[in-house]
């Protein structure tokens, strides 16, 4: 999710937020054999502010 934050007077600057596994739900990402297998990521949260100048 974005928002530009020029729309509040702010030029320039916007705002993100990133989640990743949203319902932190538990899967199984990957194998390599019957015993060797890796679960997935658990739920993260990434926020960014950047400005363009």
């Amino acid at each position: 999710m974005g928002y530009d934050l020029s729309e509040i007077g702010l030029s320039g600057v916007d705002a993100r937020l990133n989640v990743g596994n949203l319902l932190d739900k538990s899967y199984v990402a990957s194998c390599n054999s019957l015993t060797y297998c890796y679960f997935g990521a658990e739920r993260n949260v990434t926020a960014t502010l950047s400005y363009r100048f």
